[in-house]
C-alpha cells in the first residue's frame, strides 16, 4: 500500500470519528433515521399525485360525495355515502337525491328525477356497487334483492357507455363521479398552506373537462356543447401523512352554460364536496357476491319479447334501445304488456281525403300505435287497474308501407308531390302493446 492510499484511509476514519458523538446523541434522544416525507418532500407540482398514491396505500376508507344546487326554496342535494377498498378496486355507495317541488320539472329531470310529465319522483334513494370495470345495480323481487352486473361490454350493448351508471367506474378512486376524478393530473404551482395538526391545503385549477366528471351526464353534455370553457378551482386538504381528507369546489362558473341552454335558470350556486374518513380501518361494506349476482344481459330483454300480462322496469336502459328489465307484476314495474296486434290493411283515404290529394309526407302515421290504443279500450280490468292516468301507450314493432296502384304497380312518390290517381297504401306489421303504470321502480 502506498503512502497516498494510507492518507485516504486515515482521512475517512477521521470523518467517522468526528460524526460518532453526533450519531450517539441522536440515538440516545430517539431521533429516527428515516427517508423524506412521501408527499411533502416532493416538488409542489408532484405532491397531489403522490398523495393519491399514499391514500390508496391506506387500503380502505369511507367516503361522502355531495353536490348542492342553489339555496333557499330551490336548493337540491345529491349525496352519496359509502366505502371503498383501494386494494381490491371495489366500492359500494348509497345515494340520496332530494329535489324540492319549487324547482321546475324540466330542471328536476336534468338532476335525475324520474317519471313522466309533472308527476315526478323527486326523492330518490338507490344503492350501487363497483368492482374494477363492472357496476352493480340492486333489483328487488318481493323480499329478495339480487344484483345486476353491468360489465363494460354489457353497458356498450345497452347504450350505457356514456351514462351515469358508467361514470361510477372511477379512475381517481374505485367509486367514480366524485371530485377525486377532477384531481387526476392536477398540479399545484405553489407549496400548500400549513394547517393545524400537520394538515396541508392546496388550491388547484382544473379544466372544464375535468370538472364535468362530477356532474350528472345530462348536465355535463349540455355544458360541453357550449362554446365557453371556464376553469374551476378545487381546494384540497391532506392530513399529516399526505392522505386525501377533503376536496371542495365551487362549480358556479359552469352554470352560465346551463343558463344559456335554459337549464337550472333558478339556480345561482353549484358546489361539490368530497370527504374521506376511517382511512385504513375496517369497513362494513355492502357488496354483491355469490348467488345474488346476475348478468344484466340475461334479464334485460327486448320490449317486443314481452308477452301480454308480463311487466317490466324501464329505468335502467335508454328508451331508444327498446330493452327493459323483465320483472314480476307483483313487484313495482314501469310498464305492462297487454296485447300483440297485427296490422294488415289497405288505405285509400287519409283524414277523409282521397289519396290523390294527399302528399306522401301526410302518410307518416304509426298504425301500430293506433291499433294498440284501440286494443287498450277493450283490455280486461286486471290489465288496466294500475295504468297511469292519462294512459300512455307505446307500440314496439316495425310497420311496412307500400304505395301501389289498383293493379299492383308500385308507386315511387316524391315528398311534396301529389300521388297518382288510384293510389293505395298497403300497411303491414306486428306489434307489442305496452302501457305505462303508476308503479314505482324496481331498482334501488
Amino acid at each position: 500500500m502506498d503512502s497516498r492510499a494510507r492518507r485516504g484511509i486515515r482521512g475517512r476514519a477521521g470523518v467517522l470519528l468526528a460524526l460518532a458523538p453526533l450519531l450517539a446523541v441522536a440515538a440516545c434522544e430517539g431521533v429516527p433515521w428515516e427517508a423524506g416525507h412521501p408527499v411533502y418532500d416532493e416538488k409542489p407540482s408532484a405532491q397531489l399525485a403522490a398523495a393519491a398514491k399514499v391514500t390508496k396505500e391506506a387500503g380502505t376508507a369511507r367516503f361522502t360525495s355531495s353536490l348542492v344546487y342553489g339555496d333557499g326554496a330551490t336548493r337540491a342535494t345529491d349525496t352519496t355515502t359509502g366505502v371503498m377498498d383501494f386494494t381490491r378496486d371495489t366500492a359500494s355507495g348509497e345515494r340520496a337525491l332530494r329535489i324540492p317541488d319549487a324547482l321546475p320539472a324540466k330542471d328536476a329531470r336534468a338532476l335525475g328525477a324520474t317519471g313522466s310529465g309533472d308527476d315526478l319522483d323527486r326523492d330518490i334513494d338507490e344503492a350501487r356497487a363497483v368492482r374494477t370495470s363492472s357496476v352493480y345495480v340492486p333489483v328487488r323481487s318481493g323480499e329478495r334483492t339480487s344484483w345486476l352486473r353491468f360489465s363494460k361490454g354489457e353497458r356498450k350493448k345497452f347504450g350505457l357507455t356514456h351514462s351515469d351508471l358508467a361514470r361510477l367506474n372511477g379512475a381517481g378512486a374505485p367509486y367514480g363521479g366524485t371530485l377525486a376524478e377532477t384531481l387526476r393530473g392536477a398540479k399545484p404551482t405553489v407549496r400548500p398552506e400549513k394547517l393545524k395538526g400537520g394538515m396541508r391545503r392546496y388550491h388547484v385549477t382544473v379544466s372544464r373537462t375535468r370538472s364535468l366528471k362530477v356532474l350528472p351526464v345530462a348536465l355535463a353534455r349540455t355544458i360541453r356543447a357550449d362554446g365557453e370553457k371556464p376553469k374551476v378551482t378545487v381546494t384540497v386538504d391532506l392530513n399529516k401523512k399526505g392522505e386525501l381528507r377533503r376536496a371542495t369546489a365551487d362549480l358556479t362558473p359552469l352554470l352560465a352554460a346551463l343558463h344559456r341552454a335554459d337549464v337550472l335558470t333558478d339556480v345561482s350556486v353549484l358546489r361539490a364536496d368530497y370527504r374521506l374518513t376511517r382511512l385504513g380501518k375496517w369497513q362494513e361494506e355492502r357488496f354483491p357476491s355469490g348467488h345474488s349476482v346476475q348478468r344484466s344481459e340475461r334479464v334485460i330483454v327486448p320490449r317486443s319479447s314481452l308477452k301480454p300480462g308480463q311487466c317490466a322496469d324501464t329505468g335502467l336502459v335508454p328508451a331508444k334501445k327498446k330493452r327493459v328489465l323483465k320483472v314480476d307484476c307483483a313487484d313495482p314495474h314501469g310498464v305492462r304488456a297487454y296485447a300483440k296486434v297485427s296490422v294488415d290493411e289497405t288505405v285509400t283515404k287519409v283524414h277523409g281525403d282521397d289519396l290523390l290529394t294527399v302528399h306522401k309526407d301526410d302518410l307518416i302515421k304509426d298504425y301500430g300505435h293506433a291499433a294498440c290504443v284501440d286494443r287498450l279500450a277493450k283490455a280486461p280490468k286486471n290489465v288496466t287497474e294500475d295504468v297511469a292516468e292519462p294512459a300512455t301507450v307505446s307500440s314496439v314493432g316495425k310497420q311496412s308501407l307500400q304505395l301501389t296502384k289498383a293493379h299492383g304497380t308500385v308507386v315511387h312518390a316524391k315528398a311534396g308531390k301529389a300521388l297518382p290517381h288510384g293510389t293505395r297504401l298497403k300497411v303491414t306489421g306486428d306489434f307489442t302493446c305496452l302501457v305505462r303504470t303508476d308503479q314505482s321502480r324496481t331498482t334501488g
